[in-house]
């Protein structure tokens, strides 16, 4: 489906799709960010608006790794390894009222666009895409118990922000190999093997 690249894409795609979208005019003017984040950025402080923040990726032991696909040589690659990529939408705003209205804007942009497209996941690609023309990526909300996330809250130490976090999940990317099933050496030479035929019953 994609190269190693992909969850890094798609995660910059999420970013992309909501700033495309947001019309400053809709909350009083005001310039928000829309960026991938990481750990650090809890530390030294959240950009106002919503980072993408991916928490935990897993192999999914569910689905069966599909084959890998047919170069045009005819050679097959390895299967392809199908990963669950669990992330936060964190959503931050110094004013209450900006921050929640903000947050019920983010799920309705996200229920009404479940299906990342290619041109976007592949925008940040530069010269050699992450995804082909025909691929895309779904998104969907995750189910995270309220253990699990007030774990993350305070592990990712949330609680000294005014934020929301919102739980997602992109199930069953799949990223490709660059290695064939079979690595055989080309053929060097071919050998004739000459021999007798013996009498029957000799």
């Amino acid at each position: 489906m994609a190269t190693y690249r992909a969850i890094e894409a798609a995660s910059s795609a999420i970013a992309s799709l909501l700033d495309d979208t947001f019309v400053p005019d809709d909350f009083s003017g005001d310039e928000l960010e829309f960026v991938v984040i990481d750990g650090s950025d809890f530390a030294d402080g959240l950009p106002s608006g919503a980072g993408i923040f991916v928490y935990r990726i897993e192999v999914d032991g569910v689905r069966r790794h599909p084959s890998g696909r047919v170069d045009p040589g005819g050679r097959r690659d390895l299967p392809k390894l199908p990963v669950d990529v669990h992330l936060l939408v964190v959503v931050s705003a110094a004013d209450a009222g900006t921050k929640l209205a903000l947050t019920g804007w983010i799920m309705r942009k996200l229920e009404d666009h479940p299906v990342l497209p290619p041109g976007l996941l592949n925008r940040e690609a530069g010269d050699e895409p992450v995804f082909r023309n025909d691929e895309t990526v779904e998104l969907t909300v995750d189910d995270v118990s309220h253990e699990e996330l007030l774990h993350l809250w305070e592990v990712l130490g949330a609680a000294k922000f005014d934020v929301v976090l919102l739980p997602y999940v992109l199930p069953n990317l799949l990223l490709e190999s660059t290695l064939s099933v079979t690595e055989a050496a080309a053929v060097q030479e071919r050998l004739a093997r000459f021999g007798h035929l013996e009498a029957v019953g000799s």
